[in-house]
């Protein structure tokens, strides 16, 4: 296994004037998550220092740290304790540690912030167009939030939602005492399946399906099916 565990493979883009990023998070070497967005939408991220990092002048910093902060809100929502995060600019964990000087409003963002976070990371620097298929994926991801997607990107999101949470759902069933297989995806949708008491749930994100009406389906013990569907409630409660 090349991935083992969860990774979070980040990168920034720029171009005319705007300042994108791109996360693809992969786990035991699967792509289950993708995220990408625009720089000017990061105020949660940056809060008050917001104007500051656009005003700064560094756009492909600005880019490459939005995609750090946006991998470990990831890992913080889904509980996730532990991360590798794979970038290509080396100054990243440098910052993070406070080891360089941070000269511009993103880096001192990073610098005060990372060693309060709840998440464990592990830096990994990879070399850019190298033909890393998760480095390539954070690139496209950031350069598609530069303009329309792609069909295919659009496509890809599909998936990516549908497994993600399939894989959070899954984490809430194995807390519960549950034996659960890893998630898998399919063309339309993802399916956690368990393993001792048959039973599968298929998370659909289509026009017809909403991820939130899930199709479950093989449950010999009835008992079980209805806490099952009863954790999912709760599961898309807490997801509105």
């Amino acid at each position: 296994m090349q991935y083992p565990g969860y990774w979070a493979f980040t990168d920034g883009s720029y171009r005319n004037g705007t300042t994108t990023w791109g996360v693809a998070i992969v786990r035991n070497d699967r792509e289950i998550a993708v995220l990408n967005g625009r720089l000017e939408d990061a105020g949660d991220v940056f809060g008050r220092d917001l104007d500051a990092v656009l005003a700064s002048g560094s756009h492909q910093i600005g880019g490459e740290v939005a995609a750090v902060y946006r991998a470990v809100q990831w890992c913080v929502r889904y509980g996730v304790a532990d991360v590798t995060i794979a970038h290509d600019l080396k100054g990243l964990p440098l910052w993070a540690q406070g080891k360089w000087k941070a000269n511009v409003p993103a880096t001192r963002a990073l610098r005060r912030d990372a060693p309060h976070w709840p998440v464990r990371i592990r830096w990994v620097k990879i070399k850019a167009h190298r033909g890393n298929r998760f480095n390539e994926k954070a690139d496209s991801l950031a350069k598609d939030a530069l303009g329309e997607p792609s069909a295919d990107s659009r496509q890809d999101a599909v998936r990516d939602l549908q497994a993600v949470k399939a894989e959070a759902f899954r984490e809430i069933l194995r807390r519960h005492g549950l034996g659960v297989e890893p998630v898998t995806v399919h063309d339309i949708y993802a399916r956690v399946r368990l393993v001792d008491l048959p039973g599968m749930v298929d998370i659909y994100n289509t026009k017809k399906r909403s991820w939130r009406n899930p199709y479950l389906h093989g449950f010999r013990d009835r008992a079980l099916q209805r806490d099952v569907e009863r954790l999912w409630q709760e599961f898309v409660a807490a997801e509105s």
